[in-house]
């Protein structure tokens, strides 16, 4: 049986300067976090689903994929709905369909991802966290479903990690050195 805290990571105060630095002036706008990977078909989606869980509306977040699916893969949907992410917010998009928005933070969470990441606008922090393809594991459904869950476990460790720092209200560039830590 996998442990996991059931209650998201508690939203700092709202009345504190937005992310510093940040290419939009408005308060009321939200820090926003992409996810990338290859086929944008389960860790990436995984990682979304796992920072609107943790953190609820307190970012704007997405993923997509180099080269995006045809459907996000089944266990990761069964993931995704065990973390009480709604299923109908996922669906493979490709690097085009979201590189046109400024974001404040993109996360790959895999290698062919990273090494074909596009360039991004300067003013966007970016950052690796490297997560074994668990769609590549072979074997019985039990099997399969153990390396969802490995993944799930590692990003959500990661993203409570970097909830932790507040990354709104840091500067970019002290952002930029603790997500490569992470």
């Amino acid at each position: 049986m996998r442990h996991r805290i059931e209650h998201p990571v508690p939203v700092s105060d709202r009345s504190q300067p937005r992310y510093m630095g940040s290419p939009r002036s408005s308060p009321t706008d939200r820090f926003r976090v992409l996810f990338l990977c290859t086929h944008n078909a389960a860790r990436s989606q995984i990682a979304e689903a796992v920072l609107r869980w943790r953190a609820g509306d307190r970012f704007e977040v997405a993923s997509a994929g180099s080269h995006p699916g045809g459907s996000v893969h089944p266990l990761a949907l069964r993931i995704i709905e065990e973390i009480g992410g709604d299923q109908k917010l996922h669906r493979p998009k490709g690097f085009e369909e979201v590189l046109e928005r400024e974001w404040d933070l993109v996360i790959t969470v895999c290698d062919q991802a990273q090494e074909a990441c596009p360039t991004l606008p300067s003013g966007t922090v970016s950052g690796h966290w490297g997560v074994a393809d668990p769609s590549k594991v072979q074997g019985g459904e039990e099997q399969r479903m153990a390396a969802f869950q490995t993944a799930q476990e590692l990003l959500t460790k990661r993203i409570d990690l970097f909830l932790s720092l507040d990354p709104e209200r840091i500067e970019r560039s002290v952002l930029k050195c603790r997500i490569a830590h992470i």
